[in-house]
C-alpha cells in the first residue's frame, strides 16, 4: 500500500467460524460481515449477480472518513473484464465500475461515518452476459478491505489503533474459471491479518459464444444484501436447454422452432396445390424437382436467420413476437404473390 498521504487501514480478517470481526481495545472501526465467507454462491454463470452485505459502525467520538479497496490482487488472466462490480449504501450507488477498475483504484471512498453510527453497504457483483469462450478456465483472486482513511502512514498489518487511522474489517472474494459445472462463488479467512489462502469464486465459466440474455445492470435496485433470485437470472420455458445454451441461445431454438415449422406447414401447402401435374407441361418433372428443393433450401436459411434475429429481442418478448408475426407474413405473401404470377405467365405464354 501507498504508504504516503492518504492510506487505508488493514482488515482484521475474519475467522473461518464467525462472521464478524471482533472489537478489540483501542478499536476504532468495527466490520461485521453478512457471511463467512462474504461469498458463497452456486451457478455463477454469465448474466447473473450475487449480492452480499458488509455493516461498519463507528466506535469512536468523532466521524471518521470510510473506504474500500483490494488486496491480494491476481487477476493475470483479465477475468475481472468481464465482472461489474457496485457499491451501494441504500438506494445510493457509492462506485460501479469493472472489477478490474476496481481492483486497480489506490482507494474508493465510502463517505463519512457519524460517531457511533453504523452503516450497511452492499457489494453486488455481476458476471458480463455477453461472456465468451476465450475466458473458461480463466482465474481472479482478491481481498475486499474496508477501513478509515486518513493521515499518515498506516500498516497494511495493523489491526488496532495503529496511529492515523483505526482497526477494520475484511473479507476476501474472487473468481475462477471452470469447467462443464455451475460456478460456486466463495470466500476464505484466516484467523489473523489477511487470510492464509485467497478468497475464489470456483468453476465460473461461460458455456458458449452466445451470451445469457439479462435484464439491466441492477444500478436502480435497492440491494437487499441477500441471496436472491434477480431479473439478470431470465426463466426460460426449456429449462434443459437454458442450461446448455444460456437464455439467449433458448430464445434462438424456441424461435427456429415456430418459424421452421411454420414454414414446413406453408410449403408442404404451397405443394400440394402447386403440383407438377398442375402446371404446363414446359418443364420436365425433374427440373420441377430441383425448383423446388432450391426453393425449400433457400426458404430454410431464411427462416434459420429471421429467428437468429429475434432472440437479440428476447429481452422483450412482446416487441419479438410481434416483428416476427410481421415477417413471416411478408415473406408468405410475397412468396404467394410470386409464384401467383409466375403460374400467370405461364399459362397466358404462347
Amino acid at each position: 500500500m501507498n504508504k504516503s498521504n492518504t492510506t487505508l487501514f488493514a482488515f482484521c480478517a475474519l475467522l473461518a467460524f464467525v462472521p464478524f470481526a471482533r472489537a478489540g481495545a483501542g478499536t476504532r472501526l468495527q466490520v461485521d460481515f453478512e457471511t463467512s465467507p462474504l461469498f458463497s454462491e452456486a451457478s455463477f454463470m454469465p448474466g447473473d449477480t450475487v449480492i452480499r452485505s458488509a455493516t461498519t459502525t463507528n466506535l469512536t467520538a468523532e466521524s471518521m472518513p470510510i473506504a474500500v479497496k483490494a488486496a491480494n490482487i491476481n487477476n493475470a488472466d483479465g477475468l475481472g473484464d468481464t465482472m461489474r462490480i457496485t457499491i451501494s449504501q441504500g438506494e445510493t450507488i457509492l462506485y460501479t465500475d469493472t472489477l478490474t477498475h476496481f481492483l486497480n483504484e489506490s482507494l474508493v471512498p465510502l463517505g463519512t461515518l457519524e460517531n457511533g453510527a453504523l452503516a450497511r453497504y452492499d457489494f453486488s457483483v455481476r458476471f458480463a452476459p455477453e461472456t465468451g469462450n476465450p475466458y473458461q478456465k480463466k482465474s481472479v483472486s482478491f481481498d475486499i478491505l474496508i477501513g478509515i482513511s486518513g493521515d499518515g502512514t498506516v500498516d497494511e498489518g495493523c489491526t488496532q489503533d495503529c496511529g492515523g487511522g483505526g482497526s477494520s474489517g475484511g473479507s476476501s472474494g474472487g473468481s475462477s474459471g471452470g469447467g462443464p459445472t455451475p460456478s460456486l462463488l466463495t470466500g476464505q479467512g484466516g484467523s489473523e491479518g489477511f487470510p492464509d489462502t485467497l478468497g475464489e469464486i470456483l468453476g465460473a465459466f461461460t458455456r458458449r459464444v452466445i451470451p445469457k440474455v439479462s435484464a439491466p445492470v441492477l444500478e436502480d435496485v435497492t440491494a437487499s444484501g441477500t441471496p436472491t433470485t434477480t431479473s439478470s437470472q431470465v426463466a426460460s420455458v426449456f429449462p434443459v436447454l437454458n442450461e446448455v445454451l444460456g437464455a439467449r441461445g433458448t430464445c434462438f431454438a424456441y424461435w427456429l422452432i415456430i418459424v421452421i415449422a411454420i414454414w414446413i406447414l406453408w410449403f408442404i401447402y404451397r405443394t400440394w396445390n402447386n403440383n407438377w401435374e398442375r402446371l404446363p407441361q414446359r418443364i420436365t418433372k425433374q427440373e420441377f424437382i430441383e425448383k423446388r428443393t432450391y426453393f425449400f433450401i433457400i426458404g430454410l436459411v431464411t427462416a434459420i436467420l429471421i429467428a437468429y434475429l429475434i432472440s437479440y429481442l428476447c429481452v422483450i418478448p412482446p416487441l419479438a413476437f410481434v416483428l416476427a408475426l410481421f415477417i413471416i407474413w411478408f415473406f408468405i405473401n410475397h412468396a404467394s404473390s410470386q409464384n401467383s404470377h409466375n403460374q400467370q405467365d405461364s399459362t397466358h405464354a404462347p
